[in-house]
């Protein structure tokens, strides 16, 4: 069946729409970057402001190729995402932004957990997971290229009911993600969190993920930001 799709639709690039190819070279290296330098993102719970970093803004072939990732299923974008993944973490190493903000002491982390933004049951049911892929990559990078204890950590779910925010006015984004999500575990003292996401917007996901979670020490990843 997919060979007789192939036949009746040839291949267009996700992002470019370049035809006869499933991802042509210049949109294949978008996801090796250049990090454009990290910006302050206001959040909720302990870490009142945090940095975030992407890989650019949500136009032009980089929307493509985020939406692609997210709904397409001529794509697989499994090897796109993990390479964008561990650049967001080589920018993070290079720009400093793993010398955790506030007062050292004690409390100072030690290890990090990157934490998915959660999918929603349907992104789960089809496996169209791209925060998760990119968590994962960007632990296996802080690890190889910083030494950083780092493992990925599901630590939220969306709770029963709430939607996707494809589509929603900046109002209703933020309407849609305040008391959204459940906190699965509880951050351990000395544990700074890397929170990732595909897109950041107007924020209302990346501040609920902060506030239920509540850890003071947080970054902020995501391919584009709106």
């Amino acid at each position: 069946m997919r060979l007789l799709v192939d036949l009746a639709l040839p291949a267009t690039c996700p992002g470019c729409g370049q035809w006869d190819t499933p991802l042509c070279a210049s949109c294949a290296a978008r996801s090796g970057g250049p990090v454009g330098q990290w910006s302050p993102l206001e959040v909720e719970g302990r870490c009142a402001a945090a940095p975030l970093l992407t890989l650019g803004g949500y136009e032009g072939e980089l929307r493509g190729l985020v939406l692609a990732a997210k709904h397409s299923a001529r794509w697989d974008p499994h090897s796109w995402l993990e390479r964008a993944g561990a650049t967001l973490a080589r920018g993070l190493v290079d720009q400093g932004l793993l010398a955790w903000t506030g007062p050292p002491g004690p409390d100072a982390p030690t290890r990090v957990w990157v934490v998915p933004a959660p999918s929603s049951w349907r992104r789960r049911l089809f496996g169209r997971e791209v925060t998760v892929v990119l968590a994962c990559a960007v632990a296996r990078e802080l690890a190889e290229r910083a030494g950083v204890s780092a493992e990925v950590v599901e630590a939220a779910w969306l709770r029963p009911g709430a939607r996707g925010q494809s589509g929603k006015t900046s109002a209703a984004r933020r309407r849609g993600r305040r008391g959204a999500m459940l906190a699965l575990v509880e951050v351990p003292t000395r544990v700074g969190l890397v929170l990732v996401d595909d897109v950041v917007t107007t924020g209302a996901t990346a501040r609920e993920l902060a506030r239920v979670l509540g850890g003071r020490w947080c970054v902020f990843l995501a391919l584009a930001r709106a």
